[in-house]
């Protein structure tokens, strides 16, 4: 009923997402089918097979009200677990963000559920666009949805600046633990280069904190892309970059219109018994991935990709994507080919 009322009032188009100053909607399905060939065996996986919508709705002056929701999930059980996990913190639920945003001038006020920010480009704030085979394993592991609020400030018309408090993963249900998490966030974008700089502080419930330092590169020239992610989380300063660490890189080109190819490769390690984010829930977006769940300081990570996108649509409205993925650590990797559908209205 909803989707009717909405495609006969609203403008209807069938396109891959698209950000825009006006209202819409986004309905993106999507269904991956994985072949997993690791040490432990060969497998079948549906990767991330999912209902997912995005909603972007202005209203009064200068507030915009923005919702995604992941309706559901390849199985009834993974669904049926999305809805009843809605009090909890450590885990996700049928909805990702849920928040009121205020633009005063240069300021802008943020209040509610939100991505927890940081400092690079590995993570996709949607889950239609989220890969878990391509990713450090901390970025792969933890809860990033979290209840919280947001500042920020328009420093020029290129640059911004943005303080957050959110709760954190530690947290089991909502704020139980006590615990919060504290972010500042310095993003650029210019005309070839965009920046993602953050730092990360989330306290555990014994009352230290697990930092975590960022640093996002996107250079885009043409058909071509370069991205350079580097990261490194620890528990005492003196420690910052002999902990853990990770170097992510990414090279892009847009063939045509219709194609895009991608090479990805990632460097992690760990120098200390126990990996920085131990404690979080042990598998909760990875179903079946070839991801190692935590690496050991006797053995670095290594992870190479490639991914193709495929608009077969000239309104790229559907987007078809090839992904082959090996590490050190499965002594194998995932072949997985997926189709993702963008239908949106826009009001």
């Amino acid at each position: 009923m909803l989707m009717a009322v909405l495609t006969l009032f609203c403008g209807v188009k069938a396109g891959a997402q698209e950000e825009s100053e006006n209202g819409y909607l986004l309905i993106a399905p999507r269904v991956a089918v994985s072949l997993f060939d690791t040490f432990e065996g060969t497998s079948v996986g549906y990767d991330n097979t999912i209902l997912y919508s995005i909603l972007n709705l202005p209203f009064g002056d200068g507030f915009t009200l923005s919702m995604s929701n992941r309706w559901a999930r390849y199985n009834w059980s993974g669904t049926k677990r999305l809805y009843t996990n809605l009090g909890y913190a450590d885990d996700l639920n049928w909805i990702d963000i849920l928040k009121i945003r205020w633009d005063i001038g240069r300021f802008y006020v943020q209040l509610g559920k939100d991505c927890m920010a940081y400092g690079n480009y590995t993570y996709d704030l949607y889950a239609q666009d989220y890969f878990t085979d391509v990713c450090d394993t901390f970025v792969a592991n933890y809860q990033a949805y979290l209840w919280g609020g947001s500042i920020g400030f328009h420093l020029t018309g290129r640059s911004d600046l943005m303080f957050q408090i959110t709760d954190t993963p530690y947290s089991s249900r909502i704020f139980d633990s006590h615990c919060l998490a504290f972010t500042g966030q310095w993003a650029y974008s210019g005309e070839h280069l965009n920046t993602l700089y953050t730092y990360n502080g989330i306290q555990r419930p014994d009352g230290s904190f697990m930092n975590y330092f960022a640093f996002g590169h996107m250079y885009t020239n043409g058909p071509f892309s370069c991205q350079l992610d580097l990261s490194s989380h620890f528990t005492e300063l003196r420690h910052a970059f002999d902990s853990e660490e990770a170097i992510g890189l990414r090279l892009g080109w847009a063939v045509t219109p219709q194609l895009e190819l991608y090479a990805q490769g990632v460097w992690q390690c760990s120098r200390q018994e126990q990996s920085e984010w131990g404690g979080y829930a042990s598998s909760w977006n990875i179903p079946g991935s070839c991801i190692p769940m935590q690496i050991t300081a006797e053995k670095d990570l290594w992870l190479g990709a490639f991914t193709a996108f495929w608009f077969p649509m000239k309104d790229r409205s559907l987007r078809v994507h090839l992904l082959a993925a090996g590490n050190n650590y499965a002594k194998g990797g995932t072949l997985q080919m997926g189709a993702t559908y963008f239908f949106q209205i826009d009001f």
